[in-house]
């Protein structure tokens, strides 16, 4: 992409580089109108796999992405700086996307790369720019807040999503209805430094926009007692199994969280793979497992002296053709500036 730069004002003063996390998105509360809140979600911010933009001054605006991002990615990058470039009127920069979270799996990396590249051209201009103005430009955060707030705060965050009217019964995707306002933080909190965890990445089932916006049409709205358990779940469950470091709790709530509400109805959607590689890692008892998002990324969360959690969750991986493995950990600081 590139620009001849508008007339203004802002001069770009150095080069840098911003690091963006990944994250693990734990399930979403209301898709089913019992509240007068829809979506809201849960989740936990990633070491690793993680977004590196560099940006260095230029004469015109330059944005080059790895050649394995999508079509997709790269209009939605693009879209990006114009709306920026509709606040600040001139953007003198080279970006340069040098690393990325793998698209589509469920890790949050179009939030991460927009996050990133909006967090660069602010330091890098030394633009006026709040963080809510970052998160509304990006016009990521209308399901679930839990990356665009971990972007800034790392930890794992809980959101009350959007305020619904009494009529407002219709569900999309955050790609399908860029938000108004970004889904309510009500909570955030330090994950456990002491646990490890295992990402598990089998061959992915890509979906276009139109084919998101089919799934949640499909399975929405979420019947009232499946909502208000999976709600009760988050709260009573996942928050303090997190606060209290207490493993064995949040594998009692993920088990329930995915026989329930609508990540049950994600899990279900996915691959036969997918499915029987979930059902495998919790028949071994590696620690608390999950789906994150719509998949395929499966995680199990361990304690670090659990060499047999480590051990089995490689193998497995290892015995899925094109499976890719990491091992991580929480990350409990927002964006770096490297």
């Amino acid at each position: 992409m590139a620009a001849t730069p508008a007339a203004g004002s802002v001069d770009c003063m150095c080069e840098l580089a911003i690091k963006a996390h990944s994250r693990l998105h734990i399930t979403l509360i209301d898709l089913g109108g019992v509240t007068r809140r829809k979506y809201g979600g849960v989740g936990m911010m990633l070491e690793s796999p993680a977004t590196a933009v560099t940006v260095r001054p230029s004469d015109t605006l330059a944005l080059n992405l790895p050649s394995s991002a999508e079509e997709r990615t790269r209009k939605e990058a693009v879209g990006l700086l114009t709306r920026l470039a509709r606040k600040v009127r001139r953007l003198p920069l080279e970006i340069n996307v040098d690393q990325h979270v793998p698209e589509h799996v469920g890790l949050g990396s179009k939030t991460a790369l927009l996050l990133a590249i909006l967090a660069a051209a602010r330091r890098a201009l030394s633009l006026k720019l709040s963080d809510g103005d970052l998160q509304h430009i990006s016009g990521r955060g209308g399901t679930s807040g839990v990356g665009i707030h971990g972007f800034f705060l790392g930890g794992c965050t809980v959101d009350c999503g959007q305020h619904r009217s009494r009529e407002d019964f219709e569900f999309l995707p955050s790609s399908a209805s860029p938000p108004d306002t970004v889904s309510l933080l009500t909570s955030r909190h330090e994950i456990p430094a002491e646990w490890r965890i295992y990402l598990l990445i089998p061959p992915a089932i890509r979906r276009t926009i139109e084919q998101e916006v089919a799934l949640f049409r499909e399975n929405t709205p979420i019947p009232r007692d499946e909502v208000l358990d999976t709600l009760a779940t988050v709260h009573h469950g996942v928050v303090p199994a997190v606060i209290r470091a207490d493993l064995r709790l949040l594998t009692e709530s993920l088990v329930h969280l995915h026989q329930i509400g609508f990540k049950r109805r994600e899990l279900e959607a996915q691959s036969s793979l997918v499915k029987n590689l979930y059902r495998e890692l919790c028949r071994r008892n590696l620690g608390a497992v999950g789906m994150s998002s719509w998949g395929p990324t499966i995680y199990v969360i361990a304690e670090p002296g659990a060499y047999r959690s480590a051990e089995s969750t490689a193998a497995i991986a290892a015995s899925i053709s094109g499976c890719q493995y990491i091992a991580t950990r929480g990350w409990n600081r927002g964006f770096e500036l490297i």
